[in-house]
């Protein structure tokens, strides 16, 4: 198992102290009343809230992304120490987030992923990058653009471009190394830059 960084505990301290807000959100989740494990709880408030953000930016429904995250972190308290047990804790969590997220998108409009992640993504980044960009007429190039991109490198430009994450947080976050991220990030760039100027591949 990796080296979890929500499982250390202060220097002479002992393990973290449960937060009462999270041990009243999973109460209320289990129906019962619920003691959190140090681990989980540090793990709760590590990331809880950038779980909060992204879901609710995805669904555009803040109130939505409330409550999914409420419930994923329900699920995870249910069988938390099967989870302890993965490889990569912080990659595992959040492909279950990316999951719940892209399930309520599809339930509610096959059409809603694209229309607001990407149309959000797309926007932003021109207005962050209009000169680097300048060969888009519009978004909808660079909506595409976004939309042909393999799954991490656009987790890591709605982590990084949406939402505003350091390189490091980003890779914090999806559960991989900040090289890793800086990688998925230059090639990410690399592919949309492409897809917006084919003529610079015909000079390769």
């Amino acid at each position: 198992m990796t080296d979890l960084p929500f499982r250390r505990t202060q220097q002479g301290q002992g393990p973290v102290a449960p937060a009462p807000e999270a041990m009243a959100d999973l109460t209320s989740l289990v129906g019962r009343q619920y003691t959190m494990p140090p681990t989980l709880d540090a793990f709760f408030l590590l990331y809880a809230r950038d779980y909060l953000r992204y879901a609710s930016m995805m669904l555009n429904d803040p109130d939505a992304g409330r409550a999914l995250v409420r419930r994923l972190f329900g699920q995870l308290a249910t069988r938390w120490e099967e989870v302890l047990r993965e490889e990569n804790v912080e990659a595992f969590v959040w492909r279950l987030l990316k999951e719940r997220v892209q399930l309520h998108l599809l339930l509610r409009s096959p059409d809603a992923y694209e229309t607001v992640t990407l149309g959000l993504a797309a926007r932003t980044m021109l207005d962050e990058m209009r000169e680097w960009f300048r060969t888009a007429e519009s978004t909808i190039g660079l909506y595409r653009a976004i939309a042909a991109l393999p799954s991490k490198q656009f987790d890591t430009i709605v982590l990084m471009y949406v939402l505003g994450y350091s390189s490091a947080k980003t890779a914090s976050i999806m559960g991989i190394a900040p090289d890793t991220v800086r990688g998925h990030r230059r090639t990410a760039l690399g592919r949309i830059a492409l897809k917006l100027n084919p003529e610079e591949r015909e000079k390769e």
